[in-house]
């Protein structure tokens, strides 16, 4: 998403659900934020993430952060997910905010970068990443405590982890120092 670009999502889909969750999980250099609107019982459609992001003081979707969002729904007379945890209906997407003007949307054709296989074994692939020949890229493996456990300059979609140990992890890319794409990795080596 480019800097003061509108973000919404679509729940049209979810019109048989009469409970849902939203959360935004910010990842970034100068903040890493979270909100949450709760459960709250209704349908939802078209949903505006800017305007609910922005009820809080200061706060707007910031240039050179990811953004999860997460939205869960739940059937009231059911509530199969709630009662039963990890049965819910949820659905994760990651977005990054690029500054105004600059147009550094990443992936192949403005698409999502991801990680496949998830989890994986002994090596990666990031579908739809193609990195410009003119500018460094760096891929950084934090575990959960934070700790460093692999850094490389990347110069191509695939990346060897076979001496990761197995375990959950985040994956950082980095264009030219700046964060441009996070996400979680789980590592099976059977």
């Amino acid at each position: 998403m480019d800097e003061d670009e509108e973000v919404g999502i679509d729940a049209t889909a979810s019109k048989n659900y009469d409970l849902w969750w939203l959360a935004i999980f910010e990842s970034g250099p100068t903040y890493n934020r979270y909100k949450s609107n709760g459960w709250t019982n209704g349908t939802v459609g078209q949903f505006p993430l800017s305007p609910f992001w922005e009820e809080l003081p200061g706060w707007k979707f910031e240039p050179y952060h990811s953004y999860t969002v997460q939205f869960v729904v739940e059937n009231r007379v059911c509530r199969n997910g709630i009662e039963v945890p990890g049965t819910w209906n949820v659905n994760n997407q990651t977005f990054f905010i690029c500054p105004a003007g600059t147009g550094c949307r990443f992936g192949v054709e403005g698409r999502e970068i991801t990680l496949s296989p998830n989890p994986a074994g002994s090596f990666i692939r990031l579908q739809n990443f193609e990195p410009d020949l003119d500018r460094d890229y760096e891929m950084v493996i934090v575990d959960l405590t934070g700790k460093i456990v692999k850094s490389l300059p990347l110069t191509m979609d695939y990346v060897d982890i076979s001496d990761l140990q197995n375990g959950m992890f985040v994956v950082n890319i980095l264009r030219e120092e700046h964060k441009m794409f996070t996400s979680k990795l789980i590592v099976n080596n059977r």
